[in-house]
């Protein structure tokens, strides 16, 4: 219902009628936060001058006031909690989070969220955040050796791919992925957060490249295309 921008920032907020202000990074496309509080739709939003405070108000006949704090704020939590929640929520009344604004008429829903989807999703995204890890400890390790750096230690290769015969982290995600039953992958990809299905995309570039499992690589570009 209202968007408003923290002055000369990337940043903005946005007011919804589902009774809460969502705050963004525009610039990662990135959902850092979500406030709730109001008790009806929130129509308008004003930020001050510095960015300090946000005032909301609301259906609910009320102006609220939001005070930027200093207390750190990590998005991976922020997601971590936000998927429970929704994950006991739907556990509780069987329901699926539909994504606001879409109705029923609008758009057929695929199929139903269940624990082993979810458990596959959660599968996917400790593989990528480890693929993530090790390529980074690998840039590391080549930019040691070009600058002949020995102050880093030697590099050593994490257990989970060494239980895989030393693949690397690529390669790695490709077998997590490969052990999702086919059934559930058309599920667990979709139940993926949006910078996780980015990190598909390019794992997905690099796969076909190599001419590893085609086959699988087209169906899950398919599933999250859909």
């Amino acid at each position: 219902m209202s968007v408003q921008f923290v002055r000369k920032t990337h940043y903005f907020f946005s007011a919804s009628k589902d009774k809460t202000i969502t705050y963004w990074d525009a610039e990662r496309f990135l959902h850092v936060t979500t406030i709730e509080g109001h008790h009806s739709e929130i129509w308008s939003l004003a930020i001050s001058h510095d960015g300090e405070f946000v005032i909301s108000g609301s259906h609910d006949k009320s102006l609220r006031l939001w005070e930027r704090t200093d207390e750190p704020l990590f998005v991976e939590e922020e997601r971590e909690m936000e998927r429970e929640a929704a994950y006991e929520e739907s556990a509780v009344t069987g329901v699926e989070t539909i994504i606001p604004g879409e109705q029923d008429t609008e758009a057929v829903k695929a199929g139903k969220k269940t624990v082993e989807t979810i458990k596959g999703a959660e599968r996917i995204m400790e593989a990528i955040e480890l693929y993530k890890e090790e390529r980074q400890k690998e840039l590391e390790h080549k930019a040691s050796q070009v600058t002949k750096d020995k102050t880093l230690p030697k590099r050593v290769i994490h257990p989970n791919l060494a239980a895989f015969g030393n693949v690397s982290p690529v390669q790695y995600v490709l077998l997590v992925v490969k052990k999702v039953k086919s059934s559930e992958l058309e599920e667990s990809l979709p139940v993926l957060p949006f910078d996780y299905v980015i990190d598909v995309l390019k794992l997905l570039l690099e796969w076909i490249k190599n001419g590893w499992e085609t086959e699988l690589s087209c169906r899950c570009l398919f599933f999250l295309v859909r």
